[in-house]
């Protein structure tokens, strides 16, 4: 009798225990300003400091993190980088920088980075800081 009721138990702890195994989501944090300013580094960036936020700004400011830099054909202008816990935080910034092509006209994104340029950064500057955005491993 007792080997009747066994066999049925075992087969479902069998069963149960034979399941795929989860697998890791990653996550949208991924980058830290550090890794960002690292990756532009190459471009020759200076002057890198904490970014501030203006408490009078209409902007989402909705990163937790940023850096700002000089540009040296630029200087002391540059762009800034930001850093973002959710992709709807970095949503709102990028339909934000949208609504003024002619003052940022330079956004990229990858993961939940987002590095802004000044509009007197030429083109075919902008398009290296392009491409270093979207080399970040």
């Amino acid at each position: 009798m007792y080997r009747l009721l066994l066999v049925p138990f075992v087969l479902v702890a069998l069963v149960a225990c034979g399941g795929t195994a989860p697998t890791a989501t990653p996550t949208f944090a991924r980058y830290t300003a550090d890794d960002v300013t690292k990756a532009l580094m190459p471009l020759g960036i200076t002057d890198i400091k904490a970014g501030t936020r203006d408490p009078k700004s209409v902007a989402p400011n909705t990163y937790t993190a940023a850096q700002e830099f000089s540009i040296p054909s630029i200087a002391p202008k540059g762009g800034q980088v930001q850093i973002f816990a959710t992709a709807s935080d970095l949503a709102a910034m990028q339909t934000w920088y949208a609504r003024f092509p002619d003052l940022a006209p330079y956004v990229y994104v990858k993961g939940n980075a987002l590095v802004q340029l000044n509009n007197t950064l030429p083109k075919a500057e902008a398009e290296k800081f392009r491409a270093a955005v979207e080399g970040m491993r």
